[in-house]
């Protein structure tokens, strides 16, 4: 029944070079536009710029920062144009005028609470300030 079904069925789209060309070349014909439009770009990709506050200035904060520094995707900063390391209100303006699309902010006092293990009791957390606007942050 189903081997019936099956040669009918077969018989049917070989009669129709329309369905034919539907069935099996436009997918080919998609496939072959999308992978030229989109197959270059993995080596275009530009590092994502990051803008990273450290408060706390501990060894935690310090491993934290280098962590971050290693990613190959992101290109890291920790002091402005001028060489001042970034402050909280600078980070924020350095993501708001469009500088860096996403800042890291390590709050003093994270290390210790950490090595206490208390990390999170206080209220205290890593805060990513992000440029909605950027669609990579």
């Amino acid at each position: 029944m189903i081997l019936t079904l099956l040669k009918a069925g077969w018989l049917n789209l070989r009669r129709d070079r329309v369905a034919v060309a539907l069935t099996f070349l436009l997918p080919i014909v998609f496939f072959s536009i999308f992978a030229s439009v989109f197959g270059g770009q993995a080596s275009q990709t530009s590092r994502i710029r990051v803008a990273v506050v450290d408060e706390d200035r501990s060894e935690l904060s310090a491993r934290i920062v280098a962590g971050l520094e290693k990613e190959t995707a992101l290109r890291v900063r920790t002091v402005d144009d001028a060489g001042t390391p970034f402050t909280r209100v600078s980070a924020e303006q350095v993501v708001r005028n469009g500088d860096a699309p996403v800042a890291v902010v390590i709050p003093s006092g994270i290390g210790a609470s950490f090595g206490a293990g208390t990390f999170g009791a206080a209220g205290e957390s890593i805060r990513l300030l992000a440029d909605v606007s950027d669609p990579i942050a």
